[in-house]
């Protein structure tokens, strides 16, 4: 009887209550990547290639760069677009809907009439020096995905909000355009700065084959 007990507690408290991407039976399918975000100072960089998965890039002049899509530093995330850069990233977020595993497999297709929001200042920054936050640039839409309770030893809450993300179109190396796609976006996890993730590239209802 003890032994159960010790089992089901382990379970209870083992399960991250936040994420059902460990909670449930079923398990999100998708590319999983933990990034390391950490510096305070600098952006990681990736963009999406051909084959539908994210790879570190580290870009020339990033504000003037079409070759990434997407970039992290500590619990921000930005899309080359609008203040971030000249590309035509973004991200889109479904209100008052949430990912959980079941969700994140069963979603193949998106409309075609999604509303994509570009970077732009957010006032979410947090200045640790002064304790108080401050402007960033950021992608206003993919930057709920986490609260920091600063009054709770910094403790992050996770969203588990429904993204969509845009790439940029761009050229690759062997000459070829890499026409712009669209990936269901899930941050389930973050912690000092490492920031894990689920994701899939998948297609608009009109063009799905």
């Amino acid at each position: 009887m003890n032994a159960i007990l010790l089992i089901l507690s382990f379970i209870l408290f083992s399960c991250d209550a936040d994420s059902d991407i460990f909670c449930s039976n079923e398990i999100a399918e998708g590319n999983y990547i933990e990034i390391d975000a950490t510096d305070n100072n600098s952006w990681v960089y990736y963009r999406f290639e051909d084959d539908g998965t994210m790879v570190e890039n580290v870009p020339q002049n990033p504000e003037n760069n079409i070759f990434w899509d997407i970039a992290f530093q500590r619990y921000h995330i930005k899309t080359n677009s609008g203040e971030s850069g000249i590309g035509e990233a973004g991200a889109y977020m479904y209100p008052d809907d949430f990912w959980v595993s079941n969700l994140f497999n069963n979603t193949a297709a998106i409309s075609n009439n999604l509303d994509f929001v570009a970077d732009d200042t957010v006032h979410t920054f947090y200045d640790i020096e002064n304790h108080a936050f401050i402007d960033g640039i950021a992608n206003p839409v993919l930057d709920t995905y986490v609260s920091i309770d600063t009054l709770n030893n910094y403790i992050p809450i996770i969203s588990n909000n429904k993204f969509i993300v845009r790439s940029n179109p761009h050229g690759n190396s062997n000459g070829t355009d890499s026409e712009q796609e669209y990936y269901k976006f899930w941050v389930y996890e973050y912690s000092s700065g490492m920031v894990s993730v689920v994701y899939e590239r998948i297609c608009i209802d009109d063009n799905c084959e």
